[in-house]
């Protein structure tokens, strides 16, 4: 067996300008589906927002691009409730950046890892879960949060989707594409 190599993430940046978001607003005339969906998703992007990032895999660089087109729905950040008294509340303009371009990514998951070709890049479906939470804390630090605090709510994202059934389901299984 060859030696593991070692998959960081290096950079992240939104390319043209950064996301605005814009708050959906139940009315009294929507059906129960369009309520539904708006508790679920609380946010939808006002404007497209090209991004990029590099990953470094062993002694390879790799460079991704992406975009989130305009009208992407989500829905800010799912704070575990022990970690609610030491980070941000999820509506937090700290939080919504890294929560949008996380949510984009893992909503995203079989078609990016497939279009950007990862597998042949030796980034496994797993290493992708986890540099989709490094890229959250990325962007937390970008936007003022504290090294420490900002490292410890990317951990906790990534340990959240191992026991929250609609982020888990990021598995080798799922990405059998065959």
């Amino acid at each position: 067996m060859g030696k593991k190599r070692k998959v960081t993430l290096l950079d992240f940046a939104f390319i043209e300008r950064e996301p605005r978001p814009i708050p959906r607003i139940p009315y009294y005339w929507m059906t129960d589906d369009e309520l539904n969906s708006i508790h679920k998703f609380p946010y939808i992007t006002e404007n497209r927002c090209p991004f990029e990032f590099s990953v470094r895999v062993g002694e390879d660089v790799h460079k991704f691009e992406g975009v989130i087109p305009n009208g992407f729905p989500w829905n800010c950040a799912d704070i575990p409730f022990l970690l609610q008294p030491i980070s941000y509340d999820k509506h937090s303009p700290f939080v919504i950046q890294g929560s949008l371009i996380h949510d984009y990514l893992l909503s995203r998951k079989r078609i990016l890892y497939t279009d950007w070709e990862m597998e042949s890049k030796g980034i496994t479906p797993l290493e992708f879960k986890r540099i989709t939470s490094e890229i959250f804390g990325y962007v937390l630090r970008y936007n003022g949060v504290p090294y420490r605090k900002a490292w410890l709510m990317a951990k906790a994202v990534d340990l959240f989707q191992y026991f929250i059934p609609r982020w888990y389901s990021l598995t080798v299984k799922e990405f059998d594409l065959g």
